[in-house]
C-alpha cells in the first residue's frame, strides 16, 4: 500500500517530475557519452603502443630497467634461459605469441651524412604476433616478412633528414657490449612513422643481421602478446612467479624481471588523469541529482502540508510517513537513471555507427564508444542510493510535523 502510494505521488505535479527526471536523465547520458569516449581513446591508444610497439608483457634481465634508457648490450639474456623461457612460454595458453629482440644505438650513414637512429631488431614472422599494428605505421611494407636479412626500416625523422627513400642503401654502424664497432650495408624497404610511445623514434632490422652486426648471440628482450589484454596483470604475476621459483641464479634469486605494459610507458600517467575526469564528473552529477531530488521534496513537503496533518491525525506513523516521501525518491532516481541509460547507449550506438574520426598526431582515432553493463548497473545503483539519500531531509522534516500545525497551514 505504501508503495502504491508513493507511486502515485511522484505524478501528481507532472512538470516537476518530468523537470527533475530530464535533470538526471540528462546528467546520466553525459556521464555515458563521457564514459564510451574515453574508453574508445584509451582502447585506441593502448592499442597503439602495445600492438605496434611495446607488446603486452616484456621480460629482461635482471637489472634492466634501471638501464633501459642506456639499452646497455651487457643487459643480455642468457641464449639458455632464453631457450627455457620459450619452453615455458609455449605451456601457457593465455599467451598468443612472443618474440625475441635487440635494441640499440646505431650511426646511419648515406655516405654523405651521418645521424644517430636507435635501432630494434627483430624475427619478423614472431614480431607479427606480438605487434599486429607495427606495418600500419611502415610506408612501404604490407607485411612484416618484407624485413629480410640485409634490409632495414627507417624512422621518419632520419628519413627527412638524410633525404632518404625507399630502396636506397646505407651503412649502419654499431659498437657492441665489449666496445668493437662493425658496419653493415642494408637496404631500406620502408619508413616508419614517428609514434607516441618509448619507441615511436625507432627504426627496425632483422635480428639475424643484428646479431651479426654486434657479434653477439643473446637477447635484450622476450615481448609478449596475451590473448586478453585485461588479464595482462594477472598473466604477468604468473610468469613473475614462475621465474622466482625456475629462473634462479647460484645465490637463489631471480636472474630475470617482467614488467606489463603499463610500467613501460608514460601514457599510463595519462590513463589515470582520464580515470581521474571520469570520476570528478560523476561527482558532479551526483550533486546533480543532490539538488534536484531535494528540491523536489521539499517542495511536495511544503505544497502536501495540510495532507501530511490529515494522515497524521487519522493515527498514521511517523515512520510510514518518511517511508513513503523514501520511496518517492528511489523511483524518481531508479527510473531517471534508467532513462538517462538507455538514451546514452542509443547516442553511443548511433556515435558508434557513424565512424566519426579525428587526427590525434600522426594517428587517426575512431570514435567507437564503448561503456560496460557493469559500469551502467553501478551508475543506476549510485544514482538511486543518492535520490533516497537527497530525500532524507526533506523526508525526516515531514515525519515530524506535528498534524495541528500542518492542518493549520
Amino acid at each position: 500500500m505504501i508503495i502504491g502510494i508513493a507511486w502515485k505521488n511522484i505524478f501528481r505535479h507532472k512538470k516537476r517530475t518530468a523537470l527533475t527526471a530530464l535533470i538526471i536523465s540528462i546528467g546520466v547520458v553525459m556521464v555515458i557519452l563521457f564514459s564510451g569516449a574515453t574508453a574508445a581513446f584509451k582502447k585506441v591508444m593502448v592499442g597503439e603502443i602495445t600492438d605496434s610497439m611495446l607488446g603486452h608483457i616484456q621480460v629482461h634481465k635482471k637489472g634492466y630497467m634501471t638501464n633501459a634508457d642506456t639499452q646497455a648490450l651487457d643487459m643480455v639474456i642468457n641464449t639458455k634461459l632464453e631457450k627455457k623461457l620459450y619452453s615455458e612460454l609455449e605451456k601457457m595458453e593465455e599467451i598468443e605469441g612472443f618474440t625475441p629482440r635487440l635494441k640499440f644505438s646505431a650511426m646511419v650513414s648515406n655516405y654523405d651524412k651521418s645521424i644517430a637512429m636507435k635501432i630494434i631488431a627483430i624475427q619478423p614472422e614472431k614480431e607479427k604476433l606480438v605487434s599486429p599494428e607495427l606495418t600500419k605505421r611502415i610506408n612501404g611494407i604490407e607485411d612484416l616478412s618484407t624485413l629480410k636479412k640485409g634490409t632495414v626500416v627507417i624512422s621518419e625523422i632520419v628519413a627527412k633528414s638524410m633525404k632518404l627513400k625507399k630502396g636506397d642503401d646505407i651503412v649502419l654502424v654499431g659498437t657492441n657490449a665489449q666496445g668493437s664497432v662493425n658496419g653493415t650495408t642494408l637496404k631500406i624497404v620502408g619508413i616508419i612513422e614517428l609514434a607516441t610511445g618509448p619507441e615511436g623514434k625507432s627504426g627496425y632490422m632483422h635480428l639475424e643481421d643484428a646479431k651479426s652486426l654486434l657479434r653477439m648471440e643473446e637477447v635484450l628482450e622476450i615481448a609478449i602478446r596475451v590473448k586478453e589484454i585485461d588479464e595482462v596483470d594477472e598473466i604477468n604475476a604468473k610468469i613473475i612467479e614462475l621465474i622466482n621459483k625456475s629462473f634462479l641464479n647460484k645465490e637463489g634469486k631471480a636472474t630475470l624481471e617482467v614488467h606489463p605494459w603499463t610500467k613501460l610507458t608514460n601514457f599510463t600517467s595519462t590513463i589515470v588523469i582520464i580515470d581521474v575526469m571520469s570520476v570528478f564528473l560523476k561527482i558532479i552529477l551526483i550533486f546533480i541529482v543532490l539538488f534536484s531530488i531535494m528540491n523536489m521534496m521539499v517542495m511536495a513537503v511544503y505544497e502536501r502540508t495540510g495532507e501530511i496533518g490529515t494522515i497524521s491525525a487519522i493515527g498514521t506513523p511517523p515512520a510510514v510517513i518518511l517511508e513513503i516521501f523514501m520511496w518517492e525518491g528511489l523511483f524518481l532516481g531508479f527510473l531517471s537513471s534508467v532513462a538517462g541509460s538507455i538514451v546514452g547507449l542509443i547516442v553511443n550506438y548511433i556515435i558508434s555507427i557513424l565512424n566519426i574520426s579525428y587526427e590525434f598526431g600522426k594517428s587517426s582515432l575512431l570514435l567507437k564508444p564503448e561503456v560496460s553493463m557493469k559500469e551502467i548497473v553501478i551508475t543506476i545503483i549510485l544514482i538511486t542510493i543518492i535520490s533516497v539519500v537527497a530525500t532524507l531531509i526533506p523526508a525526516y522534516k515531514a515525519s515530524r510535523l506535528e498534524p495541528v500545525d500542518a492542518l493549520r497551514s
